[in-house]
């Protein structure tokens, strides 16, 4: 496992050039738990995926996102898949809104 936070600069590039790749965005309006358990089966049922970005808006605290990201990392693990996870924090609500805009018309 893989976890990189991503600054600034890397953020559109990353959003742009996803190869083999999801996309997961977490606003905190639904359970913690339930967002974990979903992204780790939604990347174990594509055997394609390598690369995953976990966007956290800026509603949700820094701490909570490093915690979320590194139990999704630990259980894909155990799965002995290989994977990249790039997460963005303190995303600002309406570059969050774009983003999850543009994923559900073109992903």
């Amino acid at each position: 496992m893989h976890i990189r936070e991503t600054d600034v600069d890397e953020r559109l590039d990353l959003l742009e050039n996803v190869e083999n790749g999801e996309i997961f965005l977490y606003d905190g309006k639904v359970n913690m738990n339930r967002f974990q358990n979903k992204t780790v089966a939604k990347i174990l049922q594509n055997a394609e995926t390598r690369h995953a970005l976990i966007i956290f808006s800026e509603s949700v605290p820094s701490r909570s996102a490093k915690r979320i990201a590194t139990r999704i990392g630990k259980t894909i693990e155990r799965f002995e898949r290989e994977i990249e996870i790039d997460i963005f924090f303190e995303v600002p609500r309406e570059l969050f809104d774009l983003i999850r805009t543009e994923c559900t018309t073109n992903c």
